[in-house]
């Protein structure tokens, strides 16, 4: 706890102790005495020289601060522990490939499974549909020579509380 609390410490002294000279050295105005030996091609004024100097000095003082920054953070774990999250990361990432390469698998047959049953399925219930259509058929044939029995002969068939004993199939309707 004593290291992150000072490694962000020097961190937040060495940004603020950049800042104001970081903001002057972004601005085109420190830089205008530059302007002429750039772009006209003649030596460069001492006052150019000097600007361009403080600017390099600067730069590398951020680069090494950032550099120190880094090396404190590296500091923060240790390289065993480091080396522990790895290899964990690696057995995870080894039990997902496998899990993915069952799981493809199992899609492949799963695929192939469904592409032979669904033509089973289809012709079956083409079948299905037209044992369905025969029935309704044959069942309204029934109904009609039963009306047509109990036109010329009333008494054939029982009386309606009987007729459940005798018949326990349900009345299929035709569909509407």
């Amino acid at each position: 706890m004593m290291k992150s609390t000072t490694l962000v410490f020097v961190a937040l002294v060495t940004i603020f102790q950049l800042s104001p000279t970081m903001i002057n050295a972004c601005d085109m105005k420190d830089m205008q005495p530059c302007l002429l030996p750039i772009i006209g091609g003649i030596p460069p004024t001492p006052n150019c020289c000097a600007k361009l100097e403080r600017r390099r000095k600067m730069e590398e003082a951020i680069r090494a601060a950032t550099q120190q920054v880094s090396e404190e953070f590296k500091t923060l774990v240790k390289a065993e522990d480091l080396n522990s999250l790895k290899h964990l990361q690696h057995l995870i990432l080894g039990r997902l490939q496998d899990s993915n390469a069952v799981l493809s698998h199992y899609n492949e047959f799963a695929e192939n499974c469904f592409t032979d049953v669904s033509s089973e399925f289809t012709r079956n219930t083409r079948l299905l549909k037209s044992m369905k259509a025969d029935l309704d058929y044959i069942f309204l044939k029934l109904r009609s020579i039963k009306g047509k029995i109990l036109a010329t002969y009333p008494d054939a068939f029982p009386d309606e509380s009987t007729s459940d004993a005798f018949d326990r199939r349900p009345d299929l309707e035709l569909p509407q």
